[in-house]
C-alpha cells in the first residue's frame, strides 16, 4: 500500500511537470519583449541615466515571473556596459507587462564620443537584452533588443 501511494505521489509530480513544461515551450514561442521608449532622463555629474521602457506581451492563459533582466548596452558599436538587474514581478496572463530597465552610463564610457556644434552628443545606442521568467520549476529567455540614436 505504501508503495503504490509512492507511485501515485511520484506520477502526479512528473504531470505536473510535464504540464509546467508545455506551458513554459508555448509561452516562449509566443511572448514577445518590444521597446517601446528609451529616453534620457537625468545627465550629472556622475553620468547619464537612460530609462528604457519594454513592453512583455503575453498571450497565454499562464503565467510566470520575471526573476532577471541580463542586457549589454553599446555606444557607438563599443561595448560599455553589461549589466544583470535581479526583478521579481508577476507576468500579466492574456495581456502586457511593462518593465522599464534603468541604464547607467558613465562619462568615462562615452568620452570617445565628442559634441557636435551645438554642444550635444548624439549616440548610437544598442541595447540586446534578455528577460528571464521562470514558471514552477522551469524557466525561459525573452529577447529584446534596441538600436537608433539618442541625444545625450
Amino acid at each position: 500500500m505504501r508503495t503504490l501511494h509512492c507511485f501515485l505521489i511520484f506520477i502526479s509530480i512528473m504531470v505536473s511537470l510535464s504540464c509546467s513544461r508545455s506551458g513554459l515551450e508555448k509561452m516562449k514561442e509566443e511572448c514577445s519583449a518590444d521597446i517601446k521608449d528609451v529616453r534620457v532622463e537625468r545627465a550629472d555629474l556622475f553620468g547619464v541615466l537612460i530609462q528604457v521602457d519594454v513592453v512583455i506581451s503575453n498571450p497565454t492563459p499562464n503565467t510566470a515571473t520575471i526573476r532577471r533582466v541580463d542586457y549589454d548596452v553599446y555606444v557607438e558599436d563599443k561595448l560599455v556596459d553589461t549589466h544583470s538587474r535581479d526583478e521579481y514581478i508577476e507576468l500579466i496572463k492574456g495581456g502586457n507587462t511593462p518593465l522599464t530597465v534603468p541604464i547607467n552610463l558613465s562619462y568615462q564610457s562615452i568620452e570617445h564620443i565628442r559634441p557636435d556644434a551645438t554642444g550635444q552628443r548624439t549616440v548610437n545606442l544598442r541595447i540586446e537584452g534578455s528577460i528571464i521568467m521562470s514558471r514552477g520549476m522551469g524557466k525561459i529567455a525573452i529577447d529584446f533588443d534596441f538600436e537608433g540614436p539618442v541625444v545625450l
